[in-house]
């Protein structure tokens, strides 16, 4: 059964990412201070989907893989907050940081 939920937020987390990627194309930014408090709040995915609900999908991803996401991303809110140009290479854009933690995240919760 872990195999599957695995596979259910690896999918998540590889959407998320290409509408981040989306949005970032389109020329959108997002201040990184307002990134990690929506992180830190466990709110990122639902705030995204309601801010950009006509520029990409995310309202296709259900609640429970938001909440899923949100979490994910709280567990590291504390930890990049004033490290993101160095741990990350992101000064201005907290799209982008979502984007690189997005594969950070990939990576660390070894989704196979």
């Amino acid at each position: 059964m872990e195999g599957v939920e695995n596979m259910n937020i690896k999918g998540t987390l590889k959407s998320f990412g290409i509408y981040l990627n989306g949005l970032i194309d389109k020329g959108y930014v997002e201040d990184i201070g307002v990134i990690e408090k929506e992180m830190a709040q466990e709110n990122i995915a639902h705030y995204l989907a309601a801010k950009y609900e006509r520029e990409i999908p995310l309202n296709d991803i259900n609640d429970i893989d938001k909440a899923e996401v949100n979490r994910l991303y709280a567990s590291w809110s504390g930890y990049i907050e004033g490290f993101e140009c160095r741990r990350f290479f992101v000064k201005k854009n907290g799209l982008i940081l979502l984007s690189s933690l997005c594969m950070e995240l990939l990576y660390d919760q070894d989704l196979d």
